[in-house]
């Protein structure tokens, strides 16, 4: 059996293996488990044969997150602001809602160096690159605004989102049908 040895060194291994295509809602595979979609658990359910272990929950929401990111045969992969949107869309139903709560927690929405489109204020519509990120207000990072509306190219004009609040962002990947479920429509 090909998990049998690493299943001694890590015995979450093979648990893992199996589990992590299960949905909290219990209509994953093979064994349709369902999930707590929370972290700490009663101590009744760690042995549930039913429910998804924890540790699977959570790499099945890494595994998504960098199938989501990264490139591969068939998949355009999506900027961080669009993972973090399909995260959230599937909390619940499909992943630990608990787990992509913390996980987008750690993963910055608007990461150095990704293109985003402004919306709102004198740059409406136009795209721009994150330059800078402030610690302390990381989803109102500075930006360098590149194109206009109409993606022509303009003279560079570096904004701070922190003293701009009726200009947001959006990325520029996030496909039409990610953005209606994400706002209910």
């Amino acid at each position: 059996m090909l998990l049998g040895p690493a299943g001694l060194r890590a015995p979450a291994v093979p648990i893992v293996s199996v589990e992590h295509h299960e949905m909290q809602s219990g209509v994953g595979y093979p064994r349709g488990l369902v999930g707590g979609n929370r972290i700490l658990r009663a101590a009744e359910h760690a042995s549930d044969r039913t429910r998804i272990a924890l540790v699977s929950e959570v790499v099945a929401v890494a595994d998504r997150y960098e199938r989501l990111v990264a490139p591969s045969a068939g998949h355009r992969p999506l900027s961080a602001a669009a993972a973090r949107t399909v995260l959230a869309a599937e909390a619940g139903s499909v992943l630990n809602a608990e787990v992509v709560g913390r996980t987008l927690d750690v993963i910055p929405a608007w990461p150095l160096g990704g293109e985003v489109r402004l919306r709102g204020g004198q740059h409406d519509g136009a795209h721009a690159v994150v330059v800078a990120i402030d610690p302390t207000a990381p989803e109102r990072p500075a930006v360098r605004v590149f194109t206009d509306n109409r993606r022509q190219p303009i003279a560079p004009v570096d904004l701070n989102l922190g003293a701009l609040p009726a200009v947001s962002l959006e990325p520029v990947d996030l496909p039409a049908d990610i953005v209606g479920a994400a706002v209910g429509r």
